[in-house]
């Protein structure tokens, strides 16, 4: 009797100890494997946000350029003296400021840029035809607040010049951005085009 306890002892021990290093050795592959995907959930983190401060400098070099575009554009076009030019463009640089803060503000309030006007209920038709007037007003308020301003800094035919120029190169500007839009269109065809079909 004492025998086959033993027996079974020696088994029950055997089998433990032939078990455990496979229990931890799966354990093992398990934790490699965890961390393998940690480390590419990792890597594509840091690519991404990579990416993102890219496209953010991009976008930060691209309104600068257009911003010394504009400032170039004015200046040239109502003929600034300098010391005209060092007192208008702070108060200018001031109002432009405030008019990107009205329209950022209706344009957050109202988050429509992806939905179709069909798509809207009666609500929020009005609601986003209310803002429209709401923002428009706001504008002519902030134009009439800067028109004084103005007043005191350049004669009268700048000012007409000024609003006119404000028109022509918001309008070039439209101009310029659809003709870049088209040409990356036409070179994404072009490399289409020489991309190799299916063979069968």
């Amino acid at each position: 009797m004492k025998t086959v306890r033993t027996m079974l002892a020696c088994i029950v021990f055997t089998a433990f100890f032939v078990q455990a290093p496979l229990t931890l050795s799966a354990q093992a592959e398990e934790a490699a494997k965890k961390a393998e995907q940690l480390s590419k959930q990792k890597a594509e983190l840091e690519k991404a946000k990579e990416q993102y401060v890219i496209q953010k400098t991009r976008m930060e070099e691209h309104k600068e350029r257009i911003e010394s575009h504009r400032i170039a554009f004015i200046t040239d076009r109502l003929e600034l003296t300098p010391a005209e030019a060092q007192i208008f463009w702070p108060v200018y640089n001031e109002y432009e400021k405030k008019r990107h803060e009205v329209t950022k503000d209706f344009r957050k309030r109202m988050n429509l840029e992806q939905r179709n006007i069909e798509e809207l209920s009666d609500k929020e038709a009005m609601e986003a035809a209310e803002n429209q007037l709401l923002e428009a007003q706001k504008m002519l308020e902030l134009r009439k607040e800067y028109h004084l301003k103005f007043k005191n800094i350049l004669p009268p035919k700048k000012i007409l010049m000024l609003y006119d120029s404000e028109r022509e190169f918001q309008k070039q500007l439209i101009e310029r951005l659809r003709e870049e839009r088209e040409n990356r269109r036409g070179i994404e065809h072009r490399g289409d085009q020489k991309r190799p079909g299916k063979r069968y």
